[in-house]
């Protein structure tokens, strides 16, 4: 839509919208946008709020009135998280991610997370009778191998491949965005499915995945591989590996 917004422009049409991924609409130079800190699929914020939402769409319509250059406007709010009180944690006890220098070390300790978690997405897959687990080509069936490959491309020990390839949808390096995607989501659904384990939000979701995971330190070291590779082309890769927001780290880099 960003990219439409000059067409529109230039027929005499003032343009305005709202936009997830800032670096998208500034690279565009779009005559206005309004940046908003919320998931991907979500630009208006958390469903059935309408007053919430009333105010993004306002937000952006204001821009119209303001904004005479091109302007990429930042939201002031963050999305409501429900009930604040008390701490969220989630109900599946993981040992604690810890740094760790050696690839086929940190394929162990990667797949014994998957392990635990295993039969909690069993179970939530047979509840829903569905799963989000395949964008990558394979299933759940071969989530295994998916945390391996993740792994090696973070620490840079790709391996040839050895005998037959799975059907993988994508070619290398943007397969690794999807077999992200097939992880997170794994991961999520496992969590979801364990008693008391339902996140109040999204930041609950992300905070999860990437402050208390094995995972969470995985990938933010493959999204780090994609920078120092330095290709702009594979710029995308890295907005969508890790939401806005948790880029940061507790644990060191690779």
């Amino acid at each position: 839509m960003g990219a439409l917004s000059h067409y529109i422009e230039r027929a005499g049409v003032a343009t305005t919208g709202v936009s997830l991924i800032r670096e998208h609409v500034a690279g565009m130079t779009v005559p206005r946008s309004l940046w908003v800190p919320f998931p991907l699929g979500r630009p208006m914020g958390p469903a059935d709020d309408a007053d919430f939402q009333r105010d993004v769409l306002r937000s952006g319509l204001a821009l119209l009135n303001s904004a005479t250059e091109p302007t990429v406007a930042d939201y002031a709010h963050d999305a409501p998280m429900g009930d604040p009180a008390g701490e969220w944690a989630c109900a599946i006890a993981l040992p604690q991610p810890e740094p760790i220098d050696d690839a086929d070390a940190l394929v162990q300790a990667l797949l014994d997370e998957v392990r635990a978690l295993a039969p909690w997405y069993d179970e939530g897959r047979r509840k829903r009778g569905r799963s989000a687990v395949g964008a990558s080509g394979v299933g759940a069936d071969q989530i295994e191998l998916m945390a391996g490959e993740l792994v090696r491309f973070a620490t840079g020990t790709e391996q040839e491949p050895n005998g037959e390839e799975p059907n993988w949808a994508h070619d290398r390096p943007a397969r690794y965005k999807y077999i992200t995607d097939d992880l997170r989501a794994f991961y999520h659904e496992a969590m979801l499915a364990q008693p008391g384990s339902q996140p109040r939000g999204d930041a609950d979701l992300h905070g999860w995945v990437f402050g208390q995971t094995q995972l969470g330190e995985v990938i933010r070291m493959a999204a780090d591989r994609v920078q120092e590779m330095g290709d702009r082309r594979l710029a995308p890769l890295i907005i969508g590996l890790i939401p806005a927001g948790y880029r940061s780290r507790t644990l060191r880099t690779w």
